[in-house]
């Protein structure tokens, strides 16, 4: 994230103040329980999610939370071994099933709002409910922005929940970063999907420090949990104390979210700076935006109109990735394609890793690159 969003001092301090004590030893593989103690009253106070001490374990990274989460709940030569997700979809949550299972993870689509389609999810579950292990969903989402409303929620928990045995992975590592001015939603909330979620998360993109690696899983099975805890006293021994001390004096600084908020207005300024650029330049008004950015920091267009195009030196864009290098040779502007996404005519802008005044310079350069195209 950028350096004018700064991680608050609350968390920097504490790093710091335990690096001086010397809290530097081992800690509990599962996490400090102070911490985790802490992680609990902030889930249910500011999340509506209700945790005991025991059903948290802190790691590596939010990356970290998932791929020990799924080591514990896949197996290759277990007939139930496969993981569905949806398109467009965080390349980790096909990466990270297909490298402990060898099996390819089934990526369902999603409509123009990039919502899951209830109609494909129904018809993969009925065929082949017994082989599947693992759900992911993602809300706020990476890479569409898109968050998922109450209705979307209540039908996933309605599909899901015929299917007792399957477990939902829920990221939620950009729960602040929503700006419906609605509460955060989770499938662990208990009018959805308690007794079948776990929620990872983390503080790299809370508290503006993606190099800050501490990630959470949670739970409400004793026994995914436990293995869970071997996975990682045997993998990784433990989180590194200071960060956990720094993360748990920042949730004690922050039970009314102030610090939280104040992160996500400054995120929502940079959002509303390319939502309008986006309204009001002429190249970019040529693109379709099938669904305003709700959540996370991603804009994702449709370029399905710029297909077929020549650029000035008369090179013909075929697809995104064409486009995409296109912009960034033009305009000197780096774009994600979004097939690097399972979502082809698309692409990702990031808008959290810049001034305000630097993603409207950049939005311009991509709208002038985009009315040079013949």
């Amino acid at each position: 994230m950028v350096p004018e969003i700064q991680p608050p001092r609350e968390f920097t301090e504490g790093i710091i103040k335990a690096i001086k004590d010397v809290r530097i030893s081992y800690s509990d593989p599962q996490g400090i329980i102070e911490l985790r103690e802490e992680l609990c009253r902030d889930l249910e106070a500011n999340f509506g999610l209700k945790y005991t001490a025991n059903t948290v374990t802190f790691h590596a990274g939010p990356k970290d939370a998932l791929f020990k989460l799924c080591l514990a709940l896949l197996h290759a030569k277990s007939k139930r071994n496969k993981t569905i997700t949806f398109a467009p979809v965080f390349e980790a949550f096909t990466n990270v099933p297909e490298l402990i299972t060898g099996e390819p993870a089934i990526i369902l689509p999603t409509d123009d709002k990039f919502y899951p389609r209830f109609d494909v999810l129904e018809k993969t579950l009925e065929e082949k409910h017994e082989e599947i292990a693992i759900i992911i969903v993602c809300s706020p989402n990476n890479p569409s922005g898109a968050v998922y409303p109450d209705h979307v929620m209540r039908r996933l928990a309605d599909i899901i929940g015929k299917y007792p045995e399957i477990a939902v992975i829920s990221d939620e590592v950009y729960r602040i970063a929503n700006f419906t001015g609605k509460k955060h939603l989770s499938l662990a909330q208990p009018e959805y999907l308690p007794r079948q979620t776990f929620v990872c998360g983390g503080a790299s993109k809370e508290v503006a420090g993606t190099g800050l690696r501490l990630g959470f899983c949670v739970g409400n099975s004793p026994n995914v949990t436990k293995a869970v805890v071997n996975i990682q006293g045997n993998a990784s021994s433990s989180v590194d104390l200071p960060t956990q001390v720094g993360f748990q004096e920042f949730l004690k600084a922050d039970r009314d979210m102030h610090l939280r908020n104040e992160i996500l207005q400054k995120l929502r300024q940079r959002r509303d700076v390319v939502v309008s650029q986006f309204e009001k330049l002429d190249g970019l008004k040529s693109l379709k935006i099938h669904a305003e950015c709700d959540g996370a920091f991603y804009y994702f267009p449709d370029i399905t109109s710029c297909i077929g195009k020549k650029t000035p030196s008369g090179t013909i864009i075929n697809d995104d990735v064409d486009f995409c290098m296109y912009v960034l040779q033009e305009g000197k502007v780096a774009l994600i394609p979004g097939s690097k996404f399972f979502r082809a005519g698309h692409f990702r802008l990031a808008f959290a890793c810049s001034s305000p005044e630097r993603i409207a310079e950049g939005c311009q350069r991509i709208s002038d690159a985009l009315l040079r195209l013949q």
